[in-house]
């Protein structure tokens, strides 16, 4: 028993080092792509869809500057917006990687295909 555990202590200090070694290594040059989505059949309007979308390119070392985009649809309801972003990430001997950004949208656009009642007439409607 005494051995199995001994082996067991050993063989988790050997994993540790190695991950040590494989540390992050956010090099100037590295790109980052990521894709993020939901889709609800159940929600209130029928339908709604929301995706988001980056890309991020390491100027430095650990700082990375990037653009993003957002849509969101539904039955009634679109909506689509796209930013910039920025973060400095803090590498270190670990897997765990902190950092601190900050992010803006530069464009937003809403539409949503309801009915605009006028207060002249009650039967006069626009589309908007």
């Amino acid at each position: 028993m005494n051995f199995k555990y001994g082996f067991g202590v050993l063989a988790l200090v050997a994993s540790m080092q190695a991950s040590a070694a494989d540390w992050p290594i956010l090099k100037e040059g590295t790109q980052e792509v990521g894709l993020l989505g939901a889709i609800d059949f159940d929600a209130a309007d029928s339908y709604q869809v929301n995706l988001a979308g980056n890309y991020g390119y390491f100027v430095n070392d650990g700082w990375e500057v990037g653009v993003d985009a957002d849509v969101t649809a539904s039955k009634s309801y679109k909506s689509g917006a796209l930013g910039v972003f920025t973060e400095y990430n803090f590498v270190n001997n670990s897997n765990f990687v902190p950092y601190v950004g900050a992010s803006t949208q530069i464009i937003s656009a809403d539409y949503s295909g309801c009915l605009l009642y006028t207060s002249d007439a009650a039967d006069d409607s626009t589309e908007v």
